[in-house]
């Protein structure tokens, strides 16, 4: 009689244990989680390895996840959909990324674009404009973007009211482009560099957020 119980209380002990290692297997893999975390919280300047998987536990027929995310707590009600996981939202409490972050992980960024934007420019070779002005080659010193040029005019032919007028041509243009308020908030700053076509430098100039102003 003992024996039968023993098999009996065995039994129960094995299917509760399967049960709930089904149970954990049909939680949303970690993977998964964390991507569509990030889809839902890109806009706050987060990087997938800023999304951790905390928990889940099962809720009105799905899971819902407890995520940190950067420094900010979430939750993400998910369900198994036919084939994939699907989310259904995201609430958070706290602070995601500090201003300091977001604007050190932004600077960053447009680093690396500046400097792609230089390879590909010099790439290309010297190339000449429709007002013969020639562009000579670009350089990115971490904080400028130079572009060096070439004008088909003489030293003397730059006067004062000559410069001002190319300065601020050059200014109206840059500033109607959709990339430069970014990277002016990046911290960035745009420069043209102008020698004369006899080989003088007659302008340098750099352009930041307050010249677009």
């Amino acid at each position: 009689m003992e024996k039968n119980n023993l098999s009996r209380k065995l039994v129960v002990f094995v299917l509760f244990a399967f049960i709930v290692g089904l149970s954990g297997c049909g939680k949303p893999p970690k993977d998964v989680v964390r991507k569509m975390a990030l889809n839902y919280l890109k806009s706050d300047g987060l990087i997938l390895d800023d999304i951790k998987y905390l928990s889940a536990y099962s809720k009105d027929g799905g899971y819902t996840v407890n995520i940190q995310a950067g420094d900010a707590l979430c939750e993400m009600p998910m369900i198994k959909g036919e084939k994939d996981w699907i989310a259904k939202g995201i609430s958070c409490s706290g602070q995601f990324l500090s201003h300091e972050e977001i604007a050190k992980r932004k600077k960053a960024l447009f680093s690396e674009e500046l400097k792609k934007e230089v390879a590909g420019a010099n790439a290309k070779g010297p190339q000449t404009l429709e007002n013969g002005v020639r562009i000579e080659k670009a350089t990115f010193d971490g904080s400028r973007l130079s572009w060096l040029m070439t004008s088909p005019l003489n030293a003397v032919e730059f006067t004062e009211e000559a410069k001002k007028t190319i300065m601020t041509e050059l200014i109206a243009k840059l500033c109607t482009l959709p990339s430069t308020r970014n990277a002016f908030e990046a911290g960035f700053s745009y420069g043209y560099d102008i020698n004369s076509v006899d080989g003088k430098p007659v302008l340098s100039l750099t352009i930041n957020a307050k010249d677009c102003q």
